[in-house]
């Protein structure tokens, strides 16, 4: 047993990982952006099933989110330098704060909030505390280490939180709601105010810091 251990740890792989704190943010990153994907399928199929733009627009926002994450990886790989990173990136929080108006258009304009079943309320529950615990996690390793990767990292991670936070809370007014059609629109119309807000600042910031890097 010790044997197969001490072999485990000398292969390069492993020691990789054990040894190097920014090669398991990026294989983590690369499990979330499977993650991404995945929920952007799911919210595609929900799209068909409620016949409902909203959830299209949701797939199309954690598509996009996905693609961010893998040009993050790829462009640390082909060792892009900062400000060609941190533009593409920052252009690409500029769609996500156009698809989370779009998103909150799309809630607004649809009649009623749907009614789903347990299982879909567990599954947006589920992802929407994943995407909290990554961000925070992304949060605390951008503070400590002030490398681009890791701020891009965060931001990304932040962003697909605010989307996720607006989709459980349209979800549970659909299905635990009264219906008070008012209460909901004021509800909408803030959340996805603040999240438009938020993320269009994430870009703008993240663009300043690319002219910064490049002069």
């Amino acid at each position: 047993m010790e044997k197969r251990i001490r072999g485990l740890k000398e292969s390069p792989f492993v020691a990789k990982l054990l040894q190097d704190p920014f090669f398991r943010s990026l294989l983590t990153t690369s499990f979330s952006m499977g993650w991404n994907l995945v929920y952007a399928v799911f919210n595609g199929i929900l799209g068909i099933i409620f016949r409902s733009y909203w959830f299209a627009s949701l797939a199309a926002y954690y598509l996009v989110l996905g693609m961010m994450r893998g040009y993050v990886i790829i462009g640390n790989r082909k060792k892009r330098s900062a400000p060609s990173l941190l533009k593409i990136c920052g252009i690409g929080m500029i769609m996500l704060a156009v698809t989370l108006s779009g998103i909150t258009c799309m809630a607004i304009a649809e009649e009623h909030n749907p009614k789903f079943p347990m299982i879909v309320m567990i599954a947006i529950a589920a992802y929407t505390f994943y995407m909290a615990a990554m961000s925070i996690i992304s949060a605390v390793k951008a503070r400590k280490k002030k490398n681009v990767i890791y701020i891009l990292l965060r931001d990304i991670a932040l962003t697909g939180m605010i989307g996720s936070m607006m989709a459980l809370e349209r979800s549970m007014l659909g299905t635990f709601g009264d219906g008070d059609r008012h209460f909901l629109m004021i509800m909408e119309s803030t959340t996805g105010a603040a999240g438009f807000i938020l993320v269009l600042g994430m870009a703008v910031s993240l663009l300043n810091r690319s002219r910064e890097d490049k002069k």
